[in-house]
């Protein structure tokens, strides 16, 4: 399993038009793309600054996919955040091989 894993800083006056557009369009705009199987979206809860951290990691079965969702999808839903907070937000981006995950508990 693979997860890519965006953190975004977002200007504080930005942060919750920031939350509102992943939770309402964002998240499932990447979901669509058919290349994750899920996602868990995160924000910080110590302040930075004048920034707030949003973290977002995605999960994939493999780097073929991921690297199908990066040519195919990514820039266009890049563009999409630019466009609306350009200015407002930095992201840097990783990518991890998950060794063990656990299941919810019941």
């Amino acid at each position: 399993m693979i997860e890519y894993r965006v953190e975004c800083l977002v200007h504080y006056t930005k942060a919750h038009e920031w939350e509102t557009f992943f939770t309402e369009h964002h998240l499932q705009d990447v979901m669509n793309t058919g290349c994750f199987t899920d996602y868990h979206f995160a924000k910080d809860t110590e302040a930075d600054g004048n920034s707030v951290r949003f973290v977002t990691s995605y999960y994939c079965e493999s780097f073929e996919i991921l690297e199908r969702y990066q040519s195919e999808y990514s820039p266009q839903l890049q563009t999409d955040c630019k466009e609306r907070f350009d200015g407002k937000f930095t992201a840097s981006r990783s990518i991890l091989h998950v060794i063990k995950r656990s299941s919810p508990v019941s």
